[in-house]
């Protein structure tokens, strides 16, 4: 059962995010705590505070059905590619950090939530979730698998450049197909000619005055008032 329907998209039922947030977390706490501080400084890791913030995202996500294709942008350590692997999706996680993406594919073996890995940028995937060291842009359109949704929980000013990475999106999208895309607070976007607070930048998208390639910009809301990790949510959907 789900909750809230836009074109076969749902949010999450209520309370499946927090059982598969749960199972994470149980994962962590049996590790190596030692172990983990090796593989992700506490100051870059903070996994219960990510965890906990994406899914909060999550929750306020109409997604497509679980076992679809979704692509994870500036995956990072693999938090929310591995919370959408858990919630029942297919996810390839891409992110331009080797390292990064190297200490988070250890530390999620290392909790026993495998995760497999790629040297080659390919979307075409079997296992539950993978991560990919990797440009979007240096991912070919023709010789991949299209995504069914994308997502990209750590909205940072360099992907809005006029080649960044939230430019490459559309390509990799099936016609209609969502992306989501959040920010950590109310923070300041310095973008080139693209100055200005989160709430001024999505009016710029609603006005048409600024856009994404290929994506059709849907809507801008805050999850939530105060100010902690991720209020802001913007949602596209690649231009049909």
């Amino acid at each position: 059962m789900h909750l809230g329907t836009r074109n076969n998209l749902r949010r999450p039922s209520v309370g499946v995010v927090e059982r598969a947030l749960q199972k994470i977390e149980a994962h962590i706490a049996a590790a190596d705590e030692e172990q983990l501080e090796r593989l992700i400084p506490e100051s870059q890791y903070a996994p219960l505070q990510r965890l906990r913030s994406i899914g909060r995202i999550i929750d306020h996500c109409e997604l497509p059905a679980t076992g679809s294709l979704v692509l994870d942008v500036g995956t990072g350590f693999g938090y929310g590619a591995v919370l959408l692997g858990s919630l029942g999706y297919k996810v390839v996680g891409i992110d331009s950090n080797e390292d990064r993406v190297r200490r988070g594919i250890a530390l999620w073996n290392a909790v026993g939530l495998p995760v497999g890995e790629s040297a080659q940028p390919s979307l075409s995937k079997d296992g539950s979730v993978i991560l990919i060291h990797s440009s979007v842009a240096d991912i070919e359109a023709e010789a991949v698998e299209k995504v069914d949704a994308a997502t990209c929980f750590f909205l940072s000013g360099y992907m809005l450049k006029g080649d960044g990475a939230l430019h490459q999106v559309a390509k990799h999208l099936k016609q209609g197909a969502p992306f989501f895309a959040s920010t950590e607070g109310d923070i300041s976007l310095s973008i080139s000619e693209r100055d200005g607070s989160v709430q001024a930048l999505a009016r710029r998208y609603q006005d048409g005055e600024i856009s994404l390639m290929g994506l059709d910009f849907r809507e801008y809301f805050k999850i939530r008032e105060e100010a902690v990790y991720d209020p802001h949510l913007f949602r596209f959907s690649r231009a049909v």
